[in-house]
């Protein structure tokens, strides 16, 4: 089980700082990604999957009230990341005291942007009949996708150690 962990570290080194104060920990093992990124990534695969169960090989991009959203949601992401360095390089104080649920909660906004760009790419490159749709087509099945990135993000801070292992792959 240790070389598992240690693989996931290593390779998730190519993509994260890995800061440990800026890390959850399941059942006392570090995540191999900051709470950050993990919110990104697991944001983003959960987003594919959506999209891919609701509307398989969309490539319309999504309407304009969804494109806003995805822009906010970047705009939480990358705030909270100035926001974090600004605590970590004491030069300016930041904004308010930065949380590891505020860095897994913007990821997991950002991961829904991400996901929704690499569906489309995706679609649009691998699929020779593709459909023409937007994919979050509806403010439902934007509501539902942020109530199950909710439940994500509630999982990975439980700190449940049985998730380490499912999380970290």
């Amino acid at each position: 089980m240790d070389w598992l962990i240690s693989l996931a570290h290593w390779f998730g080194s190519a993509v994260c700082a890995q800061e440990p104060t800026h890390t959850y920990y399941l059942g006392g093992v570090a995540l191999p990604l900051c709470a950050r990124c993990t919110g990104m990534y697991l944001g983003a695969l959960l987003t594919i999957g959506f999209n891919a169960w609701r509307h398989p090989r969309a490539v319309g991009v999504p309407r304009p009230w969804a494109l806003i959203a995805l822009a906010l949601f970047f705009c939480a992401w990358a705030g909270d990341g100035v926001n974090s360095t600004l605590h970590d390089l004491p030069l300016i104080p930041p904004l308010y005291p930065p949380q590891n649920i505020l860095r897994l909660g913007t990821g997991a906004l950002m991961g829904i942007t991400l996901g929704s760009l690499i569906c489309i790419m995706f679609n649009s490159l691998v699929w020779r009949n593709v459909k023409n749709e937007a994919i979050l087509a509806t403010p439902r099945e934007l509501v539902a996708l942020l109530g199950l990135q909710a439940l994500l993000v509630l999982a990975v801070a439980s700190g449940w150690g049985l998730l380490l292992i499912p999380l970290t792959l």
